[in-house]
């Protein structure tokens, strides 16, 4: 596939697979974003998203403040 993509000279790129986390509910105020994420990571394990982008989305990450979503990586981009 490389030598194909240098021949037609286009430019290739494979999509990593994504991970669609759905996240609803309302937060107790002693969970902090970093809660969540350690949660998602200890049920899935580092390797389980090796490779793969990570999506969330939901109504608790809406009720997310900005620099919650920043600080740890959790953006919505509103799909």
């Amino acid at each position: 596939m490389q030598v194909l993509c240098l021949v037609l000279e286009s430019f290739c790129l494979r999509s990593h697979p994504t991970l669609r986390f759905v996240l609803d509910g309302a937060m107790p105020d002693y969970v902090l974003a970093k809660d969540l994420i350690l949660q998602i990571i200890s049920e899935i394990s580092v390797a389980g998203a090796r490779y793969k982008s990570m999506k969330f989305v939901g109504s608790t990450v809406i009720s997310l403040t900005m620099e919650d979503r920043l600080q740890h990586n959790i953006v919505q981009h509103g799909y």
